[in-house]
């Protein structure tokens, strides 16, 4: 696999589990690009999550500050 290459104005997300509000279980986040705001907030693009039983979960597009653990806050 070749790594991403890096822009100044947005930032790789890798894939990774997070904890959605309502979901039984982690959400599987495919990676992708975070486009980084001049407030300096990130920008993350509507995205489907998968569960590990199948189930399609839809994460909306939305800002969150640059320092963050995922895309819902616990």
């Amino acid at each position: 696999l070749l790594a991403p290459v890096a822009r100044p104005d947005s930032m790789w997300v890798p894939d990774q589990y997070i904890r959605v509000p309502g979901v039984a279980s982690d959400v599987h986040v495919p990676a992708h690009w975070e486009h980084r705001l001049p407030s300096g907030q990130l920008y993350s693009p509507p995205l489907v999550g998968t569960t590990p039983e199948g189930q399609s979960v839809p994460l909306p597009p939305g800002t969150y500050p640059p320092a963050r653990p995922g895309l819902f806050a616990d």
